[in-house]
């Protein structure tokens, strides 16, 4: 398992355990499209809606500004692919947040931010 999985679960982890306060966290999850699969598989999955460039983490809770949260977890020096960019901007035309995050601290930090939670 590579470092971005590891940031990921920490992730999910702190959710976890944010969700047992504010039960709307519940909802939050990952978008699972960066497995590796044979030619076959990778059709069958793009007929059924797989797209590339969908960030990691979604949670569907609206704020004031947004319809709700998307965050794209990288480790540096990776940077965003061009379908990324694609993804993510036309996320954020349609009102949702969009953010990337290099760390599982920053991802939680833009999610605090996010439903104005105070430490």
């Amino acid at each position: 398992m590579g470092r971005e999985d590891e940031e990921l679960k920490a992730v999910f982890d702190w959710l976890y355990w944010q969700a047992l306060k504010d039960t709307r966290l519940s909802l939050a999850f990952h978008v699972a499209n960066e497995r590796k699969t044979s030619w076959y598989n990778g059709k069958s999955l793009k007929q059924k809606g797989v797209k590339p460039g969908v960030p990691d983490i979604f949670i569907p809770i609206p704020n004031k500004t947004s319809h709700g949260l998307f965050i794209e977890m990288k480790i540096k020096p990776n940077k965003l692919t061009a379908h990324q960019v694609f993804f993510c901007s036309g996320l954020k035309e349609v009102g949702y947040a969009v953010f990337v995050a290099w760390s599982a601290d920053e991802a939680i930090n833009i999610i605090k931010e996010y439903l104005c939670y105070s430490d």
